[in-house]
């Protein structure tokens, strides 16, 4: 999979929001739970400037083939085209004692108020397929929406263009890869660990495009029952990849 994709893990912000820790360190009298760089619906409202705030979610908003694409969570998503707005300087300048303490900072390789660790932006807009650190099963998502999450999410984004990522997610959500991340993947247990290496290790069988077009088909039927209703129940095309997966590899 690392030759076919580009594999990614999610932003390290360095400060997500107010802790009891931080509280008690610093005499803030900020309330535990306020955000520093991960800020509710309500807090943002506050803000004059609003275009570095990105929608922000969760590892458990990876569901097996879709995404949640709703969430009441935003991350202050500051890169090298920050204009140092003073309505977002002047909010971060409240936890500056705290953001100038990362590793980073003190090397020098980052300015107080960047994120720790913000990836290339085009990760996060760009067509994905989003799994979890950690899971029971191989849980892979896929959605084209602007979608920023945490480092326990990881993402792959198309490197070659001859490889449909509908394709890899049909192989990688089916009952025969979830052989292969168990016994030939890393675990914690019983559970899976989808992390960076395990991940670019993934076999995946190169196809001609018109061989591809099969599995996206049925991914393209999945993704739309669950965009209607994410309730609904696609295991029968499910079983149909999976049957395609067994004749893939004989």
């Amino acid at each position: 999979l690392g030759n076919i994709c580009n594999v990614n893990q999610g932003i390290v912000t360095g400060a997500d929001k107010v802790s009891e820790k931080h509280i008690n360190k610093y005499g803030w009298k900020e309330k535990k739970g306020a955000g520093i760089f991960v800020l509710s619906d309500d807090e943002v409202k506050e803000f004059e400037t609003k275009r570095y705030f990105k929608k922000w979610y969760k590892n458990s908003d990876i569901k097996k083939y879709y995404t949640s694409v709703e969430s009441s969570q935003n991350i202050l998503y500051i890169n090298e085209k920050f204009q140092e707005e003073s309505d977002i300087i002047r909010h971060l300048t409240r936890f500056k004692e705290n953001l100038c303490e990362r590793r980073e900072v003190h090397k020098g390789s980052r300015k107080w108020y960047d994120l720790w660790w913000g990836r290339v932006q085009e990760i996060f807009e760009s067509p994905k397929i989003v799994a979890p650190q950690r899971s029971p099963r191989n849980t892979f998502g896929y959605n084209e929406i602007p979608w920023y999450a945490s480092a326990d999410v990881y993402y792959i984004t198309q490197k070659d263009e001859n490889v449909s990522l509908k394709y890899i997610l049909a192989l990688l959500n089916s009952k025969l890869y979830y052989l292969w991340l168990y016994y030939r993947g890393k675990r914690k247990g019983e559970i899976l660990e989808l992390t960076a290496k395990p991940l670019s290790e993934i076999p995946i069988k190169i196809v001609p495009q018109m061989d591809q077009q099969p599995f996206i088909d049925l991914v393209d039927k999945i993704l739309a029952a669950k965009k209607d209703n994410p309730q609904a129940d696609t295991t029968a095309w499910e079983k149909e990849i999976d049957q395609l997966v067994y004749k893939l590899y004989d």
